[in-house]
């Protein structure tokens, strides 16, 4: 569908040169060139043409992880973790992918943002009787670069655990 009146079209034409000449320059990577920044950054913001995959960037060189710990009367520790390996049937795959998304929730609040973590402590001890104690413990592991592990590829990757919740299964209605 193109415009029939001369004035769309003019109006159509000078559109398109903006469109393209703001773009242009919000991509430019010279900053001294870019001398039309104060336009093009919101009219890109706006159109939501600025992608913020960060694909490019270099891979983030820790992973953490929600590590779950009951402790039995007798002393005993164990891991009330979940099976991380996908079910083959679809439904349980969407609850299995919200439970990926959970941890993740749990273990990722910021400061002063922990309301889900009592919660699902909580949860934990009504799903596993058997424990006196549940612990909930972020857990940090630092990989080598290639360069470092080229170097000494036997050194032990870092590690770093966070205690988050340390609840008394006692104190929860089962």
């Amino acid at each position: 569908m193109t415009p029939t009146s001369p004035r769309a079209r003019a109006l159509l034409s000078v559109w398109f040169v903006a469109h393209v000449l703001l773009v242009v320059n919000y991509v430019l990577p010279w900053q001294e060139v870019r001398v039309l920044d104060p336009l093009s950054k919101p009219y890109v913001h706006a159109l939501l043409l600025k992608q913020e995959w960060n694909m490019f960037r270099k891979p983030s060189r820790w992973n953490k992880f929600l590590v779950h710990e009951g402790l039995r009367s007798d002393g005993s520790v164990f891991e009330l973790e979940p099976q991380r390996t996908k079910p083959d049937e679809p439904f349980f795959r969407v609850v299995y992918d919200r439970r990926t998304k959970v941890h993740f929730v749990v273990a990722f609040e910021k400061e002063g943002q922990e309301i889900f973590r009592p919660d699902y402590a909580e949860h934990l001890c009504r799903e596993h009787p058997e424990a006196q104690r549940v612990r909930l413990i972020k857990r940090s592991v630092k990989h080598l670069s290639a360069k470092q592990w080229r170097r000494d590829p036997d050194r032990v990757r870092t590690e770093a655990l966070k205690p988050l919740v340390d609840l008394d299964c006692s104190t929860v209605d089962r």
